[in-house]
């Protein structure tokens, strides 16, 4: 992540004067507003040649025209499924300590799911990636010079990692018409670098002080053109906690309540195409976390264990995540040569004490998912 990150510094920092060999001043004068940044910072903006991208669509028969709605559906689907992904891996590692028949048919029943939601995922106009077209596509990734892509390297693999591609779309923007495609990432497995568990250990306390307890999340979301150049604010979302009410007698005894979160986060790389140079080029990266909270209370009673436990599941988007439109248009429109913008963290408090904070990984390149 570090080494992508100083390239999207030098081509915010210092390239915006960069000469090519390539596309002469009297061309790039009569280059659309939009691909003009392009064609300055080529050298340093990652790119994908366009006949990579021809060779993948070529399969489809029909012209992509790009509806938000059937983007949304989409995205509901993927983040299902990077739920689905992960229980069906902590349930095949629960059945080998137990090898329990409701358990296995549960396991059978999900990858069923799985199925039909990846399934519906093609029919809304997407392409999943193989493996090999994934390096391939990482492979044709140029980012300045031969030491730097000697340094960067192939992804290990993407066995950890689902990729979906959607698109070519072409949109008309104040800045000429722009062409794009955009890839969705998600983690299939606990191994993927997109997936991160954390233990928030709530004070121990009595048992009654949590019955009316209210746990506080606070999201602080990061948006600029390179990681570091932040605008940030903070949404509330507030739940009770809803544990089953002990007897009374139990109240005065001390209890343990912690939160098991597992947090996977969802990419989206759009890149825009250059009709000059025959290339897309990396515009905008949208990051979106979906968390799965495990709440448990313990505590003895009587020499007696007791458990309330609970779960909550949410996604927290960074803002333009379901906007790729609308983000793209203005991305084209603006000065920003690449656009990231992720969730920052997660702060946890239990009635406004403030109790641990949480960073969701996020991802700026296609080496980051694994």
């Amino acid at each position: 992540m570090k080494k992508l990150l100083s390239t999207l510094l030098i081509s915010i920092l210092g390239l915006s004067s960069l000469s090519t060999a390539r596309v002469s001043g009297l061309e790039l004068e009569r280059t659309p507003i939009g691909e003009q940044k392009i064609i300055l910072n080529q050298e340093s903006i990652p790119s994908v040649s366009a006949e990579l991208v021809e060779s993948i669509t070529s399969i489809r028969k029909a012209p992509q025209i790009f509806s938000d709605e059937v983007a949304r559906s989409t995205d509901d689907m993927l983040e299902k499924l990077s739920v689905l992904y992960l229980a069906v891996e902590r349930a095949e590692n629960d059945l080998k300590d137990n090898n329990d028949i409701h358990l296995s048919k549960a396991i059978d029943e999900m990858k069923l799911d799985i199925s039909l939601l990846e399934s519906d995922i093609i029919k809304n106009g997407a392409i999943e990636l193989t493996a090999d077209q994934v390096i391939t596509m990482f492979d044709e990734v140029n980012t300045g010079s031969v030491s730097t892509l000697s340094v960067i390297g192939q992804p290990k693999d993407t066995v950890n990692t689902k990729y979906f591609m959607y698109g070519p779309y072409t949109i008309a923007t104040s800045a000429g018409n722009c062409t794009y495609y955009y890839v969705t990432a998600t983690a299939m497995s606990t191994k993927s670098s997109m997936y991160t568990s954390q233990l928030v250990e709530m004070k121990g306390n009595k048992v009654s002080t949590y019955l009316n307890a209210v746990v506080d999340v606070y999201v602080q979301k990061a948006i600029g053109a390179t990681v570091g150049a932040l605008g940030w604010w903070t949404n509330f979302l507030p739940w009770e906690l809803l544990f089953q009410s002990p007897p009374s007698t139990h109240y005065n005894i001390t209890a343990d309540y912690t939160i098991r979160g597992d947090y996977v986060t969802n990419v989206k790389f759009i890149w825009c195409y250059s009709p000059t140079i025959n290339n897309y080029y990396l515009g905008v990266v949208l990051n979106s976390t979906s968390v799965r909270e495990e709440h448990d209370e313990k505590y003895v009673y009587n020499g007696k264990p007791y458990t309330n436990k609970k779960i909550k599941n949410y996604t927290v988007n960074c803002d333009n995540y379901s906007n790729v439109t609308a983000i793209t248009k203005k991305y084209w429109e603006g000065n920003e040569n690449v656009r990231v913008e992720y969730i920052k963290k997660i702060d946890y408090r239990l009635n406004k004490n403030y109790v641990k904070s949480v960073y969701p990984k996020y991802a700026q390149a296609y080496y980051n998912m694994n």
